[in-house]
């Protein structure tokens, strides 16, 4: 008792009102304002913060177990199902003894503010990566492009200015060499080709370049 009072001091005063467990005793400290009906106020709010909590406790179970479900359907049985919510809730019930263990709550808060953010980042770059590969990548360039523009609409004209850097940047250099090496990477040729000349590729080259490639195009319909 004397660590948790510890710690729940240690909380208040670092001031992490992010934290669930300050929010409920800084509002039971507000119940004085009731005067005489406190004890009834602090009962009710009490109840409610309990009946809320074991709420969102099942919640994160039922998700847990049915995702377990979801793996095996064999364990979708009325047996199978009981050891897994036993298993479930043991298992949640051990890991949660790290957060009432002294420091556990910096523990938690060091979680939301560092783990969680890192995380979640690192599944968007994954999601982001994944639609890239089965819907391309030149749609997801041009859907940023399109926000970033809405973006400036509210923000400064340097800003606006910036967005239209960035984005003629990112279409006129990035985007065309970045298509032409997945081009070359998909088809198993070498980047070096790039460089060389070839009488087969058309395009604004010199007047010799495109002489061999009129040459190379007879050739080949020749040979067809």
């Amino acid at each position: 008792m004397q660590h948790a009072a510890i710690n729940a001091l240690n909380i208040r005063n670092a001031h992490y009102y992010i934290n669930p467990f300050l929010t409920v005793t800084s509002l039971i400290d507000a119940l004085y304002i009731f005067d005489k009906f406190q004890m009834i106020a602090a009962y009710w709010y009490s109840l409610v913060i309990t009946l809320t909590s074991i709420c969102n406790k099942v919640l994160r179970f039922q998700i847990a177990i049915s995702a377990v479900v979801e793996m095996n359907v064999s364990l979708a049985e009325k047996s199978s199902s009981i050891i897994v919510v036993i298993t479930v809730v043991a298992v949640a019930l051990i890991g949660e003894l790290f957060a009432t263990a002294e420091n556990g709550y910096n523990r938690s808060v060091s979680i939301m503010l560092a783990v969680i953010p890192i995380t979640s980042n690192i599944i968007v770059i994954i999601e982001l990566f994944v639609i890239g590969v089965f819907y391309g990548f030149r749609l997801i360039f041009s859907n940023m492009s399109l926000m970033m523009v809405d973006v400036t609409n509210i923000e400064t004209r340097r800003g606006r200015l910036l967005a239209n850097t960035i984005i003629t940047i990112l279409w006129a250099a990035v985007i065309p060499f970045a298509t032409v090496m997945h081009g070359q990477y998909s088809t198993g040729c070498s980047i070096s080709s790039l460089f060389k000349r070839n009488p087969d590729l058309w395009g604004p080259r010199l007047r010799s370049n495109r002489t061999e490639a009129d040459r190379a195009e007879r050739m080949i319909r020749n040979w067809w």
